[in-house]
């Protein structure tokens, strides 16, 4: 049975509904239906506008909330985390009462020696599209090789994510699987130790 009649958008069932519940009242009778039938389907497009009002109330309640959660943390938020440094000034703070309180930083130290980029390989249209993070370095040193070379060569020093990459074919058009891999890279020096391997078709 066809229901195209039936909108699609939640606003436009709204404003069905609500015609439909006062026309039915006229019309109902001369379909046959009884005052119980008609009562039924007004009852059928209030439930319907109901449901989908208080989605939007409460999607409206969310947003509040969210600025509300903001507010807070702008505000109150800020003046504690004020008066947690200025408790760390006092002649009687130790790093014992800090730990205690959770006011002890657990930012972990970035270790050149320890960094494994990683990365994340697509297509995009006729490109290859690399995407990384760099959490401590500069830049990254990007590798390539086709699959089942035994030699990687060097594509770029890429400093900046995504970066966009269109190897050279011998034959045009011919789909071959590529490798990637990557090293970290802090005042043009190699660090850390290389990515995992990425494949990919192109």
């Amino acid at each position: 049975m066809n229901y195209s009649f039936f909108p699609k958008s939640k606003a436009g069932k709204v404003l069905w509904c609500k015609n439909y519940k006062t026309k039915i009242v006229f019309v109902g009778p001369q379909l046959g239906l009884t005052q119980p039938e008609i009562d039924l389907e007004i009852s059928l497009c209030d439930s319907v506008v109901a449901a989908i009002l208080n989605v939007n109330e409460s999607k409206n309640h969310y947003k509040s909330a969210i600025s509300a959660k903001n507010n807070v943390l702008n505000n109150e938020g800020a003046a504690l985390r004020m008066l947690v440094a200025r408790h760390k000034t006092s002649a009687n703070y130790t790093t014992s009462i800090g730990a205690a309180l959770g006011a002890v930083s657990t930012t972990p130290v970035f270790n050149p020696n320890e960094y494994k980029p990683t990365l994340k390989v697509d297509v995009v249209a006729k490109e290859i599209r690399i995407r990384f993070v760099k959490r401590g370095v500069q830049g990254i040193n990007l590798y390539q090789r086709t699959k089942g070379d035994a030699v990687w060569k060097l594509v770029s020093r890429v400093t900046c994510s995504p970066f966009l990459y269109q190897p050279e074919k011998e034959i045009p058009n011919v789909p071959l699987l590529y490798e990637f891999r990557a090293y970290g890279v802090i005042k043009d020096k190699q660090v850390g130790i290389a990515s995992d391997v990425y494949e990919i078709l192109f």
